[in-house]
């Protein structure tokens, strides 16, 4: 699975250098913007959840900058930076009792290589977005879990361009590449998240 993800990005990576080079004698347009959003955890474990062993995956939400650099008239570069709180929390559970085992990314910064590609140059359009992304934990309090994980983000949204801005909707789903676990008492843990954020621009 990772080697697909991996060679998707590299291939987008290929069209948006051509992209580039065939717009290099023009002027690159570019926006600035932040963006405002909810997020929902999966954890998963790729051997299956052990015995006794709970997995609590709730909603939060997350903020941040952006900057979307336009490379031709459908592609773009959109670095991002931003703060996520994540409500993913591991429990021990025994004769109906539920122990706290960690919480995994409980507030990290995050830093993200966007690729964009829109269907149009019109008011309204839709694009897709793919890209890496590294996330880094800012509360260091567990000792079951790493506290950095990559991961690959796959995305569609829709911008509406305003006469002041442009309001981009996008829901985005982000495959943990890392295992995060440290603890004997589980097998692995990868973190995989969907967001759905409001961006403007």
């Amino acid at each position: 699975m990772k080697t697909i993800l991996l060679a998707l990005f590299l291939a987008l990576c290929t069209v948006f250098v051509n992209a580039q080079e065939e717009n290099s004698t023009k002027k690159i347009e570019t926006n600035l913007g932040f963006w405002l959003g909810t997020n929902y955890t999966i954890l998963q474990s790729k051997m299956g959840e052990p015995t006794g062993i709970d997995f609590d995956n709730g909603f939060s939400f997350t903020l941040g900058l952006l900057a979307d650099f336009r490379l031709g008239k459908h592609f773009s570069l959109s670095p991002k930076a931003g703060l996520a709180f994540y409500d993913a929390d591991v429990y021990k559970v025994s004769n109906f009792e539920a122990t706290l085992l960690g919480e995994a990314f409980p507030m990290a910064i995050e830093f993200a290589c966007h690729f964009n590609f829109r269907s149009s140059e019109k008011e309204n359009n839709f694009y897709f977005v793919a890209g890496p992304s590294y996330r880094k934990n800012l509360e260091n309090n567990s000792i079951a879990f790493e506290n950095h994980d990559f991961t690959i983000d796959f995305g569609i949204g829709m911008e509406r361009k305003n006469q002041d801005f442009i309001f981009s909707p996008e829901l985005k789903y982000s495959v943990g590449l890392r295992d995060i676990n440290r603890s004997f008492q589980l097998n692995d843990l990868y973190f995989n998240t969907v967001s759905l954020i409001l961006g403007f621009k």
